[in-house]
């Protein structure tokens, strides 16, 4: 499986196509991870707006239990010239991104995230079904979990592994190193 990781960026490139709101941008990322190297991502990177960073190493991450030191998220934003607002979008981020999720940090029964269902449908216009139930069947139970407990730790996959990341051929140990951020995820926000 980790064959992947050899080649060119684009041989190593993947989509999540299925991911209808920010926690599931998290979640199916890992699942798409594991179906393409048969494993679970060692290190997860979000890239996304500088104002969503408080929802995913707050909200989403911990929900998941995914280790602090193996989770960065880098803020980006466009420039004020674009007309974009970051103190307008922190406003409105708290009110409809963050509070939401700390209801209901699974996206199942909040009435805000509820309000919101009709744009999340709209981003699945043929109601496909996420095949990682079948193709992460370790993750079955955590894929139809709703809360409002946490989802039992213990039952994590990536709690529990451990095996060594192998090197990449032709490479120094400080190289392959190196290259551990290349195992990160980077799901694209929705």
């Amino acid at each position: 499986p980790w064959r992947f990781f050899q080649g060119t960026v684009r041989a190593r490139t993947t989509t999540e196509t299925y991911a209808k709101d920010s926690f599931e941008n998290l979640l199916f990322s890992i699942c798409r991870f594991r179906e393409v190297t048969g494993g679970y991502p060692r290190q997860i990177t979000i890239v996304s707006f500088t104002y969503k960073q408080t929802r995913f190493e707050h909200i989403h991450a911990p929900t998941l239990h995914w280790p602090k030191d193996r989770f960065v998220f880098l803020g980006v934003d466009p420039p004020s010239k674009t007309g974009f607002r970051l103190e307008e979008a922190s406003k409105r981020e708290q009110e409809h991104g963050t509070k939401p999720f700390l209801e209901d940090p699974y996206s199942c029964n909040s009435a805000l995230l509820l309000l919101r269902e009709k744009p999340r449908r709209q981003r699945d216009p043929f109601f496909r079904k996420p095949p990682y139930e079948m193709t992460c069947p370790e993750m079955k139970e955590l894929l139809e979990w709703c809360g409002p407990d946490l989802f039992p730790k213990d039952k994590l996959p990536w709690n529990y592994q451990e095996e060594p990341i192998p090197p990449i051929e032709n490479q120094t140990k400080s190289e392959s190193l190196t290259n551990r951020s290349k195992e990160e995820i980077n799901p694209t926000q929705k």
